[in-house]
């Protein structure tokens, strides 16, 4: 069952969602809390020395639960009803690996790791990004050449396409173990 967000309101560090990869840059400002609200409940993170505290507010209970988790500030807030969210896993990755070089794109082959919190399913976890390759994919009937990234957790196995020569759009998405696969239109 897909959660219905009323409110997402985000800071400019920790926030999901952007047009542009450069949104995933770590900026200077001071970090500020993310609220959500999911169906009867509402959900807010606040970084908190070396801990991201998620308070649980809900409609029966006057003061909110708190739950603590042990991650990094720069951990990334990520919605579990969103493939594009990983996108700016995607982004953090090759903003940290990649650059021009001679007018070029190159990367660097090697993985990185983040921290990753999901306030809706109040878990938190690391993941490993690695960069794969340039690989021919076809979507919707063309042939395109797309960059290759593995997203990987204790529990699962992404495969993500990017388009380096669009932004960096998340094209595509391969969750073998799930039987999923989304494709961008």
């Amino acid at each position: 069952m897909i959660a219905e967000i009323d409110t997402f309101r985000l800071t400019p560090f920790l926030q999901p969602l952007g047009a542009d990869p450069q949104s995933a840059a770590i900026p200077d400002e001071d970090l500020q809390p993310i609220a959500l609200a999911v169906a009867e409940q509402e959900l807010e993170v606040t970084p908190n020395n070396e801990f991201l505290l998620e308070k649980i507010t809900t409609a029966s209970s006057a003061k909110p639960a708190e739950q603590p988790f042990l991650m990094p500030s720069t951990s990334a807030i990520l919605d579990n009803n969103f493939f594009v969210h990983r996108e700016v896993l995607a982004w953090r990755y090759l903003k940290t690996n990649c650059g021009n070089e001679g007018g070029e794109f190159r990367c660097k082959k090697e993985p990185l790791e983040f921290g990753v919190l999901v306030p809706q399913d109040r878990t938190s976890m690391r993941v490993r990004m690695e960069l794969v390759g340039r690989e021919k994919v076809t979507i919707r009937g063309t042939e395109r050449e797309l960059l290759r990234l593995n997203l990987l957790g204790e529990s699962f196995a992404w495969t993500l396409w990017v388009d380096d020569k669009d932004q960096f759009k998340l094209m595509r998405v391969l969750i073998p173990d799930d039987n999923i696969e989304v494709v961008r239109d």
